[in-house]
């Protein structure tokens, strides 16, 4: 459960969206309010076309693919050529060079929240998916810039078993059209035993306080 704040809290920095651009909200919301400078459109525009044309490499050239029924262009697999529409790649690259990691959560885990935010030794800190329509959820915490993470469950021997997360960024799935999937953040603000819960969501002007 969650109230919208009255106002930001004490230190909270807010991105809001223009356009289709959710997901860099998304990791704005966590890198600012780590410490971290934001990324801006064409830095996450750059990420998308460098994995396109890594794409197209593995399919001998090819431009067009069937995706979701329908005919699509390889270079807007990542991210639509009017802008935004970020996918999980660009996101995880984008936190990677700005030397955090993000990694997939089992839906185990996200059946105990009060593991959410606990370091606990042999939880899954590499990349995989897991959820379903309704939504995935990934976790992001500080690496080892430059370091390549793996995209399996077993772990990533570059991370610290013991740091927590910087926070969560929640995938909503649109069953019918991929456009449609929107980006947030779950994230802890402050330190205990003061500190917050947040829900940051780049349609609103204000963050939720989650109980």
């Amino acid at each position: 459960f969650g109230r919208p704040a009255e106002a930001l809290p004490e230190g909270c920095v807010h991105h809001g969206q223009v356009g289709a651009t959710c997901g860099m909200a998304a990791v704005n919301n966590l890198l600012t309010n780590s410490g971290a400078p934001g990324v801006d459109a064409e830095y996450m525009a750059a990420i998308s076309r460098r994995l396109g044309a890594a794409e197209a490499l593995l399919r001998d050239g090819e431009q067009c693919v069937q995706e979701e029924g329908a005919e699509q262009n390889v270079a807007e697999l990542y991210a639509a050529a009017s802008g935004g529409h970020f996918d999980v790649q660009t996101l995880q690259i984008a936190f990677e060079e700005s030397g955090f990691q993000m990694w997939y959560v089992s839906p185990q885990r996200l059946q105990r929240p009060e593991s959410l935010f606990a370091s606990e030794r042999g939880a899954s800190k590499a990349g995989g998916a897991s959820g379903g329509a309704s939504g995935a959820s990934g976790g992001a915490r500080r690496g080892q810039r430059g370091k390549a993470e793996e995209a399996t469950t077993a772990g990533n021997p570059n991370v610290d078993d013991q740091q927590l997360p910087e926070g969560y960024v929640v995938h909503r799935k649109d069953a019918l059209n991929s456009r449609q999937d929107h980006w947030f953040v779950v994230r802890q603000h402050g330190t205990p035993p003061e500190h917050k819960f947040l829900l940051q969501d780049s349609l609103f002007d204000q963050v939720f306080v989650l109980s």
